[in-house]
Order: C-alpha cells, then structure tokens, then sequence
C-alpha cells in the first residue's frame, strides 16, 4: 500500500460533494481491516503521492500512518481469529478450554489401556461483543481543506477503539479474585537495594506458584516465557527489578518480559502471566469504520465499531502481586 493516498485529484474536487465523498470513502477504505474485491477495486482509483495538494498531504498523510495502541494486553491473551469463520459457532461466540484438562502420560502395562482424558476438559463459552462509538464532524472539515481537524477526528475514532480493546482486557484481569494475590516478598535488606530485591523474590515467587498451579498445562514450566504487565507508576521499579542483580548474579530467575499500561484501576500491584497463556480472545470483527450523511446538519457521522470476545482461563495462570 505504499502507494495510497486518500484521492485522485485529477479525477475528483475537493470542494464538490462528490469529491468530499470520495475522500470519506478513502479513509473508510484505508483504516477497515479487510478489504473485498470492491474495496480493492475502489483503491486502484487513488495514485500516487505527486498527484496529491501540497497544502492537504502533511496533515493527510498521518491518516494512513498506524497509530501505537496499547497492546500490552497480547502478553496474557492468546489472540484467534473469527473474521472469516463460517460456522461451528463462530457467529456468536467461540469455546476455550480452563486451563488444566488433567491429561498425564504414564507408563501403561501390557495388554492394558492407556487412561483416556476428555480432549479438551473443562470449557467456557465467550460470547462476541460488539463495541462502537460515534463521533459527528461537519463537512466544512474537507470541504475547507481543514486537513488537520480531519486528521483529528480520524484518529480520535481509531484511538477511541484501541483504547477500548485494551480496556477490555484489563478489566478482566482486575476483575479477577484475591485467590490470584502473592503477598511482597520483604527480603529485609536494610540497605537501599531492598526494593528490587524484594520485588523481583515476589516476581519468582508468582512464577513459581503459576508453574505449580498450572500443572504442566500448554507446556507452562521453568522455560517458559512470562510476563510482567504493570500500570505505568511501577514502570521504572519493576523493570529495574527484572533486570537486578546480586553479586554478578539476576535474581529473577525466569525470562521476563514487561508492559506497562494506564489500564489498570490500582497503581500499587501488577500481574505476572504466561506469555500469551493466561487468557483467549476471539476476533469476530476488526476495526470497521463508516460513514453516514446528516443531511440537515450539513455533517458526517462517522462510526467506529469490533466484535470481539475475550476471557481469562482460570486462577492458575495469573498472579496479582503487591508492592508492600
């Protein structure tokens, strides 16, 4: 797609009702998640970067640039995807196994049978939620050439959705009971250095307690790779734990990755997970964006909108730890 831009000016005016459509129908086009053979076809009608106003292209080009959501959430959830599913229960929700299905491999005598365990155990249904928000903006925007409060208002819907999605996933994770809580590790050190000391002890310690509760599950074991996601108050502490070390030697005795976030409801405590282990999320829909006219108004409605369901697989596989 390097070769996108919102018009053809050649072919269409800005300040005509059929040329701001065209542009609306551009950032549609640019900013949905998939594209049919329509949309495809639609985009071979936008050129080149030459052809484009120079007054309009700085502010419009940014439209097309990715924004940087916070996706800390995919360290917990294991994502799949339902946007073309087309059936087995894909329309309205998918099935995802607790952790744990109790499967053992033992040694089995002659002539007996292995133990049989249900292929998947234990399961939950989620169920897809559709998300969506609305913003109006009067046509003025393009027809003025206003190219930077358009540039506003297009990133304000994508930012509104991604904040949303990561939101989602947060909240479950605070959601969750105290049975998931691992009390600080006080190391007493009297010196300055106890802070890292103790957190990164509380760190293995939820790690521990993850590999022992999850029992073998997906492989969840010592050579696993974990995650600590933090609000962005801990940022500086847990990383400085993560990576502490005593006498040439790092105290946390896993490999760790970190995320941090301004999701989470309580600046004091902070998650260890299983990298992509902890929790599922189904994509039914991605990002869809639309426009509708307000004709009296003189305005566009632009409406951003997901189906998405996501779930957290049991107490097993999260910690919530404290900091004092």
């Amino acid at each position: 797609m390097t070769k996108f831009n919102l018009i053809n000016w050649n072919k269409a005016d800005v300040y005509s009702a059929e040329g701001s459509s065209a542009i609306k129908k551009a950032i549609e086009i640019k900013l949905n998640d998939k594209f049919d053979k329509a949309r495809e076809a639609h985009l071979n009608y936008f050129t080149m970067r030459s052809d484009f106003p120079t007054d309009g292209y700085p502010e419009l080009e940014k439209i097309t640039r990715n924004s940087l959501p916070d996706l800390g959430w995919q360290l917990a959830f294991g994502i799949r995807d339902y946007t073309s599913s087309n059936g087995a229960g894909g329309e309205a929700g998918f099935d995802v196994a607790v952790a744990g299905s109790g499967l053992t491999v033992a040694a089995v005598a002659d002539g007996m049978k292995a133990k049989v365990f249900e292929a998947q155990g234990d399961s939950i249904r989620v169920p897809f939620v559709r998300y969506a928000g609305g913003l109006l903006y009067l046509n003025n925007l393009v027809e003025d050439g206003r190219w930077w409060d358009l540039e506003d208002t297009v990133n304000e819907a994508t930012y509104a959705f991604n904040n949303a999605v990561a939101q989602s996933h947060y909240a479950l994770m605070d959601a969750m009971g105290a049975g998931i809580n691992v009390a600080w590790q006080d190391q007493g050190d009297t010196t300055l250095e106890n802070a890292p000391a103790s957190d990164a002890a509380t760190i293995n310690t939820a790690i521990n307690e993850i590999i022992v509760a999850a029992g073998g599950w997906q492989g969840i074991g010592v050579n696993t790779q974990f995650a600590v996601i933090a609000p962005i108050e801990l940022a500086s502490r847990l990383q400085s734990a993560i990576n502490y070390t005593q006498n040439g030697v790092k105290l946390v005795g896993y490999e760790v990755l970190f995320a941090k976030t301004t999701f989470l409801t309580s600046s004091s405590v902070y998650y260890v997970v299983p990298v992509q282990e902890a929790g599922r999320t189904g994509i039914r829909k991605g990002m869809e964006l639309k426009f509708d006219e307000e004709i009296l108004a003189d305005a566009t409605t632009m409406l951003v909108q997901g189906r998405w369901g996501s779930a957290l697989l049991g107490e097993s596989v999260i910690r919530r730890c404290a900091t004092a």
